[in-house]
């Protein structure tokens, strides 16, 4: 399991509903397969991309786990599709 996901998912037994997939891919401005790509380690989001994740998730960036060389590049394994 991703760290995302992990953090995600510990909000989730606090507030359920703010922490759906969903919920957060909105407030992220991603879609919900975007944000579900990233956590299934299937793709990373972008630098700004993952702030606007870090603070949906109430987290600093360097929390989510993500590998520096790898968020942010411009290859396939960046998801992002618009909400």
């Amino acid at each position: 399991m991703s760290r995302i996901r992990q953090i995600r998912e510990e909000r989730a037994q606090v507030a359920p509903a703010v922490f759906t997939q969903a919920a957060v891919a909105a407030r992220v401005g991603v879609s919900i397969n975007a944000l579900r790509a990233w956590e299934l380690d299937r793709a990373r989001p972008r630098k700004a991309t993952a702030k606007r994740l870090a603070r949906a998730l109430g987290v600093q960036v360097d929390q989510l786990g993500l590998d520096d060389s790898s968020a942010g590049a411009d290859d396939g394994l960046v998801a992002e599709e618009p909400a």
